[in-house]
C-alpha cells in the first residue's frame, strides 16, 4: 500500500477513529459511561464522514484489517479484485453500531424503551452476522467462478483422468 493511499482524507479519519477505541475502553472500565458514549458517537460521526468523503472523492478506506487479509488471500490465490460490500454487511455494521449505542445508553438511562432497542439491535447483529457471512460466501464463490471463466479454466480432474497414461 502506497503512503499516498494512507494519507487520503477517508483513511486519516479511519486512523483517528481507531485512536478513539482505547479512550472508549478506559472510560468504560472507569464507569464513565457518558464519556464513553460521547466518544463512541464522535467515532460514529467520523465513520459517516469517512463514507461521505470516500464517495465524493471516489476513494476507498482500505484500513480494515480483516477485509484486507481476506482480500489479499483471494487476490493471491485467484487474482480476484472485486470486494464491494454487500447490503447485508452494511446492515450488519449499522446494527452493530446501533447496538453498542443502546448498550452504552442503557448504562446511563436504564429505561424500558432503551432496553427494548438494545435487545432488538443485539438480535439484529446476531441475525445479520449469519446472513452476511453466508451471503459473502456465496458472493465470493460466484465471483471466483466468474473470474475463473474470464481467465480460462485449468483442466478439471475429470478431463485429466481421461487422458492416456504412460
Amino acid at each position: 500500500m502506497k503512503l499516498s493511499t494512507l494519507l487520503t482524507a477517508p483513511n486519516q479519519l479511519t486512523l483517528v477513529r481507531m485512536l478513539f477505541l482505547p479512550f472508549i475502553i478506559i472510560n468504560l472500565l472507569n464507569h464513565h459511561y457518558s464519556w464513553a458514549l460521547g466518544l463512541f458517537v464522535a467515532a460514529g460521526i467520523s465513520d459517516g464522514l469517512d463514507g461521505v468523503l470516500a464517495r465524493k472523492l471516489k476513494q476507498q478506506t482500505m484500513l480494515d484489517i480483516s477485509i484486507l487479509a481476506v482480500s489479499a488471500v483471494l487476490y493471491a490465490i485467484a487474482g480476484l479484485r472485486d470486494f464491494r460490500p454487500s447490503i447485508f454487511g452494511k446492515a450488519n455494521t449499522f446494527a452493530q453500531v446501533t447496538a453498542v449505542f443502546f448498550v452504552l445508553l442503557f448504562d446511563l438511562e436504564p429505561l424500558r424503551w432503551v432496553w427494548i432497542a438494545r435487545t432488538v439491535f443485539l438480535r439484529a447483529v446476531f441475525a445479520f452476522t449469519i446472513i452476511s457471512a453466508v451471503h459473502y460466501l456465496f458472493l465470493v464463490q460466484k465471483r471466483l467462478r466468474d473470474h475463473g471463466q474470464t481467465q480460462g479454466q485449468l483442466p478439471s480432474a475429470s478431463s485429466a483422468s481421461a487422458s492416456p497414461r504412460i
